[in-house]
């Protein structure tokens, strides 16, 4: 099987901070020059048991015995073999990996740096545009999101206009053609480029790194179609390998021993803000095998809380075939109101809170 070189790895190695990679799993403190001590992950510690050294690139628990690299960290941490640990690295710390089987070209490392960039400035846009439509604000509140909540999930707003992001990226140095790479913008008909996402809310899809690497855009009126427009897929954005809300619910989802797996953007983050955390959205796609893998590193338990529709009915069938494979016991679970219609997880848990 076709893997990266050592020379590859040991670059990685050498220019990735294991301090900045274990901190975003569990708080460190400094202790002396240049070293940290934390709360071990790895077992039931009740004082900092673990030395991270940046210097040498390792982490020790003198209480259970883990140790190693910053690759066999989230090896541990993440459920994960080493390959998936090494890609997962280079992709929080902005390390441009060799494709395998064949070489990365100049243009091709280029095009991803592009699109990071681009969705990036994009994700800080929306969010900024939010604030500045009533309409907007005014359809956040009848979906009960909290300040707080909307900037977690990077929950934004793109206006009317045709070119108002196109505008902005021009600002910053990035040009229209450019935006059209990126799934940010389209070629119209009369061989104009607009903005693809025009008064809609904004949902901002991050990979497991935290990094936003595509967007769901969603309208606000009820006639306008289509409801959902999604990102293409692009240098950075594979739909069948990302799951909404996985980035903000790993950890959450083996402390619970489950995950609670449902349709939509809403559903995931009115739960997440209700307190049920161990939650993850399919979104704009069928569950793929790719899906069931990823979510098999974190539990062999699942919950599939998707709508009561027909659709919805024949989503949770199509899920356990494919959860099975993976060893992922699943469970449907079919939410109603007293009087027995159906109701989506986003509602039901508005209506009767968390507990229920």
């Amino acid at each position: 099987m076709a893997f990266y070189s050592d020379e590859v790895i040991q670059e990685l190695k050498q220019q990735t901070n294991i301090a900045d990679i274990i901190q975003q799993f569990v708080p460190l403190k400094r202790s002396g020059a240049g070293r940290f001590v934390c709360r071990c992950p790895f077992h039931n510690d009740h004082s900092p048991s673990m030395n991270v050294n940046p210097q040498m690139g390792i982490y020790k628990c003198f209480a259970c015995g883990a140790g190693g690299d910053v690759f066999k960290f989230v090896m541990e941490h993440e459920k994960m073999d080493f390959k998936a640990a090494v890609e997962w690295v280079a992709s929080a710390t902005g390390f441009q990996l060799p494709e395998l089987g064949a070489p990365v070209t100049p243009e091709i490392a280029e095009e991803r740096t592009l699109v990071r960039e681009l969705n990036e400035l994009a994700a800080d846009w929306f969010v900024e545009q939010l604030p500045k439509s009533e309409k907007a604000l005014n359809y956040i509140r009848t979906r009960h999101l909290s300040e707080e909540t909307r900037h977690f999930f990077k929950v934004g707003y793109a206006p009317e206009g045709r070119e108002g992001f196109l505008s902005y990226a021009a600002k910053n140095g990035f040009s229209p053609r450019q935006l059209v790479e990126a799934g940010l913008a389209v070629e119209r008909e009369n061989g104009g480029i607009a903005d693809k996402f025009r008064d809609r809310l904004m949902f901002a899809i991050e990979n497991l790194s935290g990094k936003v690497v595509a967007f769901g855009g969603r309208v606000l009126e009820k006639q306008k179609k289509p409801k959902y427009l999604n990102s293409p897929e692009t240098a950075l954005y594979k739909k069948g390998e990302i799951l909404y809300g996985l980035s903000k619910a790993k950890n959450e989802i083996p402390k619970a021993g489950s995950v609670v797996l449902v349709e939509g953007y809403f559903d995931m983050i009115s739960l997440y803000q209700a307190g049920v955390k161990n939650v993850v959205a399919v979104s704009g796609t069928a569950l793929t095998e790719k899906h069931a893998e990823i979510l098999s590193r974190y539990t062999k338990s699942a919950y599939l809380v998707f709508d009561g529709d027909e659709a919805g009915r024949k989503a949770a069938l199509r899920t356990i075939e494919i959860v099975l494979p993976e060893g992922i016991v699943p469970k449907i679970v079919a939410l109603s109101r007293p009087n027995g219609e159906k109701i989506d997880p986003d509602n039901f848990v508005n209506e009767h809170g968390a507990s229920a």
